[in-house]
């Protein structure tokens, strides 16, 4: 029996067979003549389209009980030839609209009921629950992607037509077109991403985009339906939201090396799919946006890396064809090429990332994969061959990172990824840190002006506060917490422990006590009322997979005041300025990246604006930590050494990025020492901010004594960092 059945492409036509015969067999449901009908329809559908309609529609007439229904070989055959006899009256529809101006009967006829049921079950898809899962088991395998691509041609056809949509089906048949629409893009019918099924790319060279028929299609119709298609997704009708999700994710990794795919062994390892790839990272966005379940399940399974990947390795291979080590063309030929493809890549590795940065699922997951799979790559790529624009996309994507950079889940993978791809960009005097602003020295390096940009130079400066800031990622040297304000003054202790125990509130997660005595203070001054709404935040967060952990909260409480101790104080150079004075009179604005951005605001103006985000049950704290500060450093503001020094608490705060939230922290700090620097105005200042070498394991002059954090809507300050070169700062522009 399945000797009658061959490949659409391959199907022989019989030149002795008359459109009569071929028409009158294929209404008796002969398969042979069906066959031979489909060259005849063009010529002739003009004078006879009922006849030809009829015979159509004899030939997929569905079954009266679908209950356990399996099709066999012989009626997909039949089934896909009835469809390529109506693509070749879709196709007139299409040419010729003058003369074949009735395209409706295409959604609105009797054929329009039945093909949507064939395609599915060509697609593999089962009729019913109770049908074998693998409805193409008795198929030859060399007719799965023959069929497949039978299907792709047919709806691309019917699709193309001007006045046939989606919304022009009637409404009982909406939800079949969709399944039909999500069949063609999750069905395996070889095992693998059917990707360009008829074998042929379209493209000679491998080094222009083509465009996969499936890829369009599907794509396409996201675009205009994103909702519906949404919604069948999670209704899970022809596949779970998972498959969908993977099947959707293998074909992005699929499309960075197609000659991996049995079908396309033939083509070059490196073909350019941008069009395809962004097709898909657009459709996937959308459905996201749509549903956020539907975005969930992305997350889950890995969406942003693999695109991420996906994005990292094509840039990397295209940068090899670029520079002719894999074909023919390069750079100097195609400059024009090429530069449209690096800003290709970093326009999607900007969506990919936005959308990572966003997301109220497993914030820290979704970044430090990003990072893991190569958006750093990406971004050499683009430095190298896009060197000296001063701003661009590139800037954004790497303060959009590295504002995310503040987590012990994302920092150390970050910090090699830049060292080992982003540093080698930098010229040699950025490499060796030589910041030089005096003009007269400038002028003694060649090249110094195309070379020392914004973009190097902060990038330099960052790359060296990142490497400050991993130091902490060993538990060792990060700060150990009590949320007990009356911690030290209970203890008599008045230096930091290592040894210091840390107890975690079983109940809540989010308080930390070093001992049941302080756990029992905190209960009756403040825990015992917060407790319960911190035990509901931490379980909702929980569920999203965005719990920012107590080693988070540590890692950035000591982040801040080593910042404060190391960046930030005494860099009043003004003439008369009173040392050890910086904050004694407000809230300090604590800037990790840019310590010229840091600035104290008034204690009011900092309530003020904080507290309206503060959920109710951390309120009662904030009143604490300003009394503390408020009675022990009051409103002095003179000059007196002795007087200023009993000025010793300060008040420090800073927000970080948590996709679609910010952490904020304020910390209360106890000085009990002081480190007296000697030498000229300069050599102080420069002595007091010498961050790189004083080191993770030097003495703190200031005790935490408190910490409170808190999430709230994002703010602007989090997620901005100044990039200009500031020649006021010590001879390190920032």
């Amino acid at each position: 029996m399945s000797s009658t059945l061959s490949p659409p492409d391959s199907m022989e036509v019989d030149t002795q067979m008359t459109f009569k015969e071929a028409l009158e067999g294929a209404q008796q449901q002969s398969l042979h003549h069906l066959q031979q009908l489909i060259p005849h329809v063009a010529q002739n559908y003009g004078n006879q389209p009922e006849r030809i309609l009829n015979a159509i529609i004899a030939n997929l007439s569905v079954p009266t009980n679908i209950e356990g229904f399996e099709a066999t070989e012989v009626q997909l055959g039949t089934a896909l030839s009835a469809i390529l006899c109506l693509k070749e009256v879709i196709q007139l529809y299409r040419i010729r609209p003058s003369e074949f101006t009735n395209p409706s009967i295409l959604v609105l006829g009797d054929v329009a009921a039945l093909y949507p049921f064939w395609i599915l079950r060509l697609l593999g898809v089962p009729a019913s629950p109770t049908s074998p899962k693998l409805a193409l088991r008795l198929v030859n395998p060399q007719l799965g992607l023959p069929f497949y691509a039978g299907t792709v041609s047919f709806l691309q056809s019917l699709f193309k037509v001007p006045t046939i949509s989606y919304q022009a089906f009637p409404s009982h048949l909406k939800p079949a077109m969709l399944d039909v629409v999500i069949a063609l893009w999750t069905s395996l019918p070889n095992g693998e991403p059917p990707i360009y099924p008829f074998r042929d790319r379209g493209q000679t060279n491998p080094g222009v985009d083509s465009m996969d028929p499936s890829t369009e299609l599907v794509c396409g119709f996201v675009e205009k339906e994103t909702q519906a298609m949404a919604v069948a997704v999670m209704d899970g009708r022809v596949c779970s939201p998972k498959v969908f999700a993977q099947r959707t994710i293998g074909r992005v990794k699929a499309l960075t090396y197609l000659k991996g795919l049995q079908h396309l062994s033939h083509l070059p390892s490196t073909t350019s799919e941008t069009r395809n790839i962004a097709l898909i990272m657009v459709a996937t966005m959308a459905l996201s946006r749509a549903d956020p379940r539907l975005r969930r399940v992305f997350v889950e399974e890995g969406a942003t890396g693999a695109y991420i990947k996906a994005l990292s390795t094509l840039a990397e291979r295209m940068e090899d064809i670029s520079n002719g080590e894999i074909l023919p063309w390069s750079v100097p030929n195609n400059l024009p090429q090429w530069f449209f493809l690096v800003n290709w890549f970093i326009d999607r590795t900007d969506q990919v990332l936005r959308q990572a940065t966003s997301s109220p699922v497993a914030i820290l997951r979704e970044v430090e994969s990003v990072v893991s799979n190569g958006l750093i790559r990406t971004l050499a790529v683009a430095k190298r061959h896009r060197p000296h624009e001063r701003k661009a996309k590139w800037d954004e994507i790497w303060d959009e990172l590295s504002m995310h950079a503040f987590y012990l889940e994302v920092l150390p993978g970050l910090y090699k990824e830049v060292t080992d791809h982003l540093e080698p960009t930098l010229p040699g005097i950025l490499a060796n840190r030589v910041y030089d602003t005096d003009p007269s020295i400038r002028s003694q390096r060649p090249g110094w002006e195309e070379s020392i940009n914004p973009r190097n130079i902060g990038l330099s400066v960052d790359i060296d506060y990142l490497k400050m800031m991993s130091q902490f990622v060993e538990k060792k040297h990060r700060v150990k917490l009590c949320d007990n304000l009356d911690h030290h003054s209970r203890l008599g202790i008045y230096e930091e422990s290592k040894t210091q125990e840390e107890h975690i509130c079983s109940r809540c997660h989010s308080v930390v006590y070093c001992s049941p005595q302080c756990q029992q203070e905190d209960w009756r001054a403040f825990h015992r009322k917060e407790c319960i709404p911190m035990a509901k935040d931490y379980t909702d967060a929980k569920k999203a997979d965005q719990v920012y952990s107590y080693d988070n909260r540590t890692f950035q409480t000591s982040l801040v005041r080593y910042a404060w101790e190391s960046l930030i104080p005494n860099r009043d150079r003004r003439a008369g300025a009173i040392r050890y004075s910086e904050g004694r009179d407000g809230v300090v604005l604590t800037d990790l990246y840019r310590p010229v951005a840091t600035g104290t605001v008034r204690p009011s103006d900092y309530l003020g604006s904080v507290l309206q985000g503060v959920p109710a049950h951390l309120r009662p704290r904030f009143p604490e930590y300003f009394k503390i500060f408020v009675d022990t450093n009051g409103s002095y503001t003179g000059a007196d050494p002795t007087r200023v020094r009993a000025q010793n608490r300060r008040l420090l705060a800073r927000s970080f990025c948590f996709g679609d939230k910010d952490v904020n922290l304020l910390l209360l700090l106890h000085r009990v020492s002081y480190v007296v620097f000697e030498g000229n105005e300069t050599e102080v200042f420069n002595k007091s901010t010498d961050y790189k070498h004083r080191g993770p394991e030097a003495r703190s002059d200031f005790l935490v004594q408190g910490v409170i954090s808190f999430m709230s809507p994002p703010s602007k300050w989090s997620r901005f960092k100044v990039n200009a070169p500031d020649a006021n700062m010590g001879g390190v522009p920032h």
